[in-house]
């Protein structure tokens, strides 16, 4: 009874052993978050004794079927993604730019060894943000000139289209310009 338990705990204690002393030789962040049209860096910090070997950027759900997206020696890029080794510090950096919906994926920080490769994982997330905020504001600003035009609509008969949207924009600004005027001032255009 006690081998039946053995053989399993033990590969699980070799399992956590290796994956120990594997990020002790390379790390990254597990997440990284980006915001659509964005850019995001990735710094993968290595081991010295790895400073020649060649490092790339890898993209998949599955490390063993991933896809190289860029690689060094040198610094080196793709039409969005970039690539730099800082040999004396042990960190390779990542940069994607003009992040897209599509790039929302799990992507590898990679050393190619003789051996196995070493490698860890990093989950790219990419938000909405950008384009919720300039929709929110464009909401805001609708429902402002909106409401201004029903506002002075109600107390003045006659006003200018024109006189307002430049209230509304006034609002908008956040600089509220009251003036004292007559309703005979405005003529509808």
């Amino acid at each position: 009874m006690v081998w039946d338990f053995a053989g399993p705990a033990f590969c699980l204690l070799l399992w956590i052993i290796q994956h120990a002393a594997e990020s002790l030789l390379l790390s990254a962040p597990e997440v990284v978050k980006a915001t659509n049209r964005g850019s995001v860096t990735v710094p993968c910090q290595y081991d010295l004794q790895y400073k020649e070997n060649t490092k790339y950027w890898c993209k998949g759900k599955i490390y063993e079927f991933c896809r190289i997206v860029v690689k060094t020696p040198k610094k080196r890029s793709t039409n969005r993604t970039f690539i730099a080794d800082d040999k004396e510090a042990g960190v390779f950096s990542v940069t994607m730019t003009s992040i897209r919906q599509s790039d929302k994926d799990k992507y590898w920080c990679v050393i190619a060894t003789s051996g196995r490769n070493i490698f860890t994982g990093v989950s790219l997330l990419v938000s909405q943000a950008g384009k919720l905020q300039l929709q929110t504001l464009y909401h805001q600003m609708l429902l402002i000139l909106l409401t201004t035009f029903y506002f002075y609509s109600l107390h003045f008969k006659q006003i200018s289209v024109l006189y307002t949207l430049n209230i509304g924009l006034t609002h908008l600004r956040g600089v509220i310009i009251l003036q004292h005027c007559k309703p005979s001032n405005f003529k509808l255009i």
